[in-house]
């Protein structure tokens, strides 16, 4: 039935065996044509969050899954195409309010010199550069867990540790690894041998 690898040998027959093409749970398999029950119809508009922690509205303009965002499909709709070159910027620096008054056209150098002010602004009052004014994380002062040392960051975590700490506990794990491994070898060749 199976070798001393644990593996079927060959020629093995199983106890249950399935012929090719052969369905055994027709009644919960999908269907053709099955739409599942969070899909959402064209028109629709969800709120999502981008890496930066910005948040932005989307609609659904197409199937399958053809989405766009907001502010772009008011301005098509009131305005046309936007001109390669131009990108769409939000007056006042809300970016859920996707009112066409709200949306102006920018090239991108004019559009990064707007927020490069914001960006320096923050910065100058000790919040990470790539945070908004409006949307200020405070760097907190942590004291790291395994030496003592103070450090700055963003977030907290339970046992905090400082970049220099979580170095040589990764040096550590990755030793420690190793040295798994060389003994399980050894084992492996010792049981070959005998």
């Amino acid at each position: 039935m199976r070798n001393e690898k644990g593996q079927y040998e060959k020629g093995h027959i199983p106890e249950n065996p399935i012929c090719t093409g052969e369905r055994r749970s027709k009644a919960t398999e999908f269907h053709k044509g099955h739409q599942p029950a969070n899909k959402l119809s064209v028109g629709s508009a969800v709120i999502r969050q981008a890496r930066n922690d910005t948040k932005r509205k989307w609609i659904k303009v197409a199937e399958p899954n053809m989405w766009i965002l907001h502010a772009i499909y008011v301005w098509q709709s009131a305005r046309g195409r936007i001109p390669e070159g131009f990108i769409l910027h939000h007056i006042d620096k809300d970016t859920l309010n996707d009112d066409i008054d709200n949306l102006c056209l920018l090239t991108r150098a004019a559009h990064k010199n707007i927020h490069k002010q914001d960006l320096e602004a923050g910065k100058k009052q000790g919040y990470r550069k790539h945070e908004y004014v409006d949307n200020r994380i405070p760097i907190k002062t942590i004291t790291c867990s395994s030496c003592g040392n103070t450090y700055n960051a963003k977030y907290q975590c339970k046992n905090a540790l400082c970049d220099i700490c979580l170095r040589e506990r990764r040096r550590q794990h990755a030793r420690d690894n190793q040295q798994r491994i060389r003994i399980a070898n050894k084992q492996r060749q010792f049981a070959n041998s005998a």
